[in-house]
């Protein structure tokens, strides 16, 4: 797929022109047409990308994120929607994966958007950036399932199964009071139910 856009410009000599292409989507052609509207002039691409910029820090500040963590979870947000191998698991992992979407469905997973899977261990600080991230993707308009797989040994998965349980039930309080956002939800499941 491709798109492809041209603005023919005729300068005077030592002149100098900026052009901004935006990409808008909207419920309607109307409502789509009031926004283009709104984007008429320089000063008015420059009032958006500022506002854009607050909203952004205004969210980060909210979860909590710091910039170094900011940064990697906008890296994160690209692999999310186009393939990228060197995000990819490795080919025997993909195999041990078999069953597609009614092995999803039977807990609960749509698979209508993307889905990050963490296998989970014990306990740690990895399960809580993720849930930040799935929130901070939220606000910014990307809707992320994430899936809390727990991989602990016997002995230790049932204290494991219950802390994740705890972090999903304030995941997911979250999510739905992020009205704004884009739809997300969590889920935890044990290793061998995926």
């Amino acid at each position: 797929a491709i798109f492809s856009a041209r603005v023919r410009l005729r300068l005077a000599p030592g002149a100098s022109a900026s052009v901004a292409f935006w990409t808008l989507a909207a419920a309607s052609p109307d409502d789509l047409l009031a926004a283009c509207a709104a984007l008429a002039s320089a000063a008015d691409c420059d009032r958006v990308i500022a506002a854009s910029g607050r909203h952004e820090s205004d969210v980060c500040a909210r979860i909590g994120i710091a910039d170094d963590e900011r940064t990697l979870f906008q890296r994160c947000v690209a692999p999310l929607f186009v393939t990228d191998p060197t995000w990819r698991s490795p080919p025997d992992a993909l195999a041990r994966g078999a069953g597609g979407a009614p092995v999803l469905w039977s807990n609960g997973i749509s698979g209508d958007r993307p889905i990050v899977l963490l296998h989970v261990a014990e306990r740690g600080d990895a399960v809580a950036q993720v849930l930040r991230a799935q929130r901070f993707w939220q606000a910014m308009g990307v809707g992320v399932d994430v899936v809390l797989s727990n991989v602990a040994a016997a002995s230790d998965g049932t204290a494991l199964q219950a802390a994740l349980d705890a972090q999903v039930a304030e995941q997911r309080e979250h999510l739905v009071q992020d009205t704004d956002g884009a739809r997300a939800e969590v889920f935890v499941v044990a290793s061998r139910d995926v």
